[in-house]
């Protein structure tokens, strides 16, 4: 099987469509799951101003440590979503980038997303003799998109572009 590469370009508009998956939440920024009560806007205007002071294509690790931070603090994403968003500083560290060097995270997981798929492809031709070995790079591959659509809804409300809502569920 192959894959056509990822370009950091590209990204933003990436899944902008794409139709919820079975049974996931349909919850949109403005109704986000751990949201604060109150009017929906406060959710979405808080996500906005948290994220107006950062720039996901130029973001140290520990800015980005401080955004999702200050988004938990702030109840716009869960305990489980800030989880998840922290594996994005796990990567970082594991990639050896000082905690002061600023990054283009959007092009840093198009990397890490096209070498996955590169591995996946690799193992799809040697499961072809040994059925089963792909099933660790293809959820490898499936947390580095999760971690990605993040990336992407960041990126979406930085840049003015929130075509029906951003959906807060990863």
């Amino acid at each position: 099987m192959e894959f056509s590469p990822i370009t950091a370009a590209t990204l933003i508009d990436l899944g902008a469509s794409r139709p919820p998956e079975p049974g996931a939440s349909t919850a949109t920024l403005d109704t986000a799951v751990g949201a604060p009560a109150g009017p929906p806007s406060n959710t979405s205007d808080t996500f906005r101003e948290i994220l107006g002071h950062y720039d996901i294509t130029h973001i140290t690790p520990r800015e980005f440590t401080e955004m999702i931070q200050k988004l938990h603090a702030a109840g716009v994403i869960d305990d489980a979503q800030f989880r998840e968003l922290s594996l994005v500083r796990l990567d970082l560290d594991a990639a050896g980038v000082d905690p002061e060097e600023p990054v283009d995270l959007l092009e840093l997981h198009a990397d890490q997303m096209n070498e996955q798929q590169r591995e996946l492809s690799r193992l799809n031709e040697r499961a072809k003799r040994n059925p089963g070995v792909t099933v660790e790079a293809t959820q490898a591959l499936a947390t580095l998109q999760t971690r990605m659509a993040w990336l992407q809804k960041f990126a979406r409300v930085q840049s003015g572009v929130e075509p029906q809502g951003i959906d807060l569920v990863a």
